[in-house]
């Protein structure tokens, strides 16, 4: 039948995916919270905030991290990206 997904972001994006795809299992990677638990707080105005900033050439809340860890987020990223959950 249907496959079993460990996802570790929002809690509340995971809840999403789990009712809208019933034949799959569906879980958060920690069973207590999910590691991006105050993701659900980026609000639309924020996130325009920041874009125009990035317009006028200034970076607000830059985020850096070691190179390694950079490229290893980067192939998370893309394969999140590029995941399509099968029927």
């Amino acid at each position: 039948p249907g496959q079993t997904f460990a996802i570790g972001t929002e809690i509340n994006m995971v809840n999403r995916l789990a009712a809208e795809h019933p034949e799959h299992t569906i879980f958060c990677l920690d069973p207590v919270i999910c590691p991006c638990s105050t993701m659900y707080r980026i609000h639309p105005g924020y996130l325009a905030w920041v874009l125009e900033e990035l317009v006028e050439g200034r970076v607000v809340n830059r985020v850096s991290v070691p190179s390694d860890v950079a490229e290893d987020a980067s192939v998370a990223l893309e394969r999140m990206l590029t995941a399509v959950p099968r029927a």
